[in-house]
């Protein structure tokens, strides 16, 4: 495994053969961080996570080929450029299945530009100011980020703790950490650039 600062162990890109199976509801793609299983539903992306799901062992039984079909084929070409170390020009349509709170705040963190991050106390401000109200809990903006389906397209793990710490991320710190050194972030203080 890599330390911070150095080299990623695997190139970040996802391979033209990256493609392990397809599957009638999705796709497992591999990616320099591991398999990342994707789901669609009526044309647009509902779930993207590291690892695979108890479900996933279905999409090995390979049927159609999804790769062309979207959102798969813009969802691979995004990620090869996101793990490229570039900043993504390709749309992925989305759909979010979520509360009408976890809908605002996954929409609230596709704001966070490449390359920045946020802290969830600053979060939680641009929240509850769009819900009218000046605080809530911090506790529901922390669950709202953690049960984001569409990991690094909607990107939680730009949430960082008020300290500067990674804080938490359901995929694991090593992920977190990873995702942001592919776009930038360097050194043992999260918030200092390279």
């Amino acid at each position: 495994m890599s330390q911070i600062g150095e080299k990623p162990e695997v190139e970040p890109e996802v391979k033209p053969g990256g493609l392990v199976s397809t599957g009638p509801k999705g796709l497992i793609l591999e990616t320099p961080l591991g398999p990342m299983e994707a789901r669609a539903e009526a044309g647009a992306l509902v779930y993207l996570g590291f690892g695979l799901s108890a479900g996933a062992w279905g999409l090995r039984q390979s049927q159609a080929d999804l790769r062309e079909e979207q959102p798969f084929k813009s969802l691979w070409l995004w990620l090869r450029e996101y793990f490229a170390g570039k900043e993504p020009t390709i749309e992925v349509k989305m759909s979010f299945k979520g509360t009408d709170f976890q809908k605002l705040v996954w929409r609230e963190l596709l704001k966070i530009p490449f390359g920045k991050v946020t802290s969830y106390g600053e979060l939680s401000k641009v929240v509850f100011k769009a819900l009218g109200r000046a605080t809530g809990s911090g506790r529901a903006i922390g669950q709202a980020v953690g049960r984001n389906p569409l990991a690094i397209l909607v990107p939680c793990h730009r949430v960082l703790a008020a300290s500067g710490q990674l804080g938490g991320y359901a995929s694991g710190l090593v992920n977190k950490k990873a995702l942001l050194e592919i776009e930038g972030w360097r050194g043992e203080n999260i918030l200092k650039r390279k």
